[in-house]
């Protein structure tokens, strides 16, 4: 079980004070050395899970509407 990635658009600047997307250009802690080593991701790959991302945001955020 891991952190709600649903709500990671918003979460990110939070709680690092950068958007999403810088985050996963440059990331810190224990993201650092997942990135790092464990899941390498080349900049469309990080462009695409951004977008998919952001979509999971709308919904989720459309979703608490109702």
């Amino acid at each position: 079980m891991g952190p709600d990635l649903a709500i990671a658009v918003d979460d990110v600047p939070k709680r690092f004070g950068v958007p999403l997307e810088k985050f996963l250009e440059q990331p810190t802690g224990t993201m650092a050395i997942v990135l790092g080593s464990q899941i390498k991701l080349t900049a469309e790959q990080r462009a695409e899970a951004v977008k998919q991302l952001q979509v999971a945001f709308e919904l989720k955020q459309a979703g608490a509407g109702r």
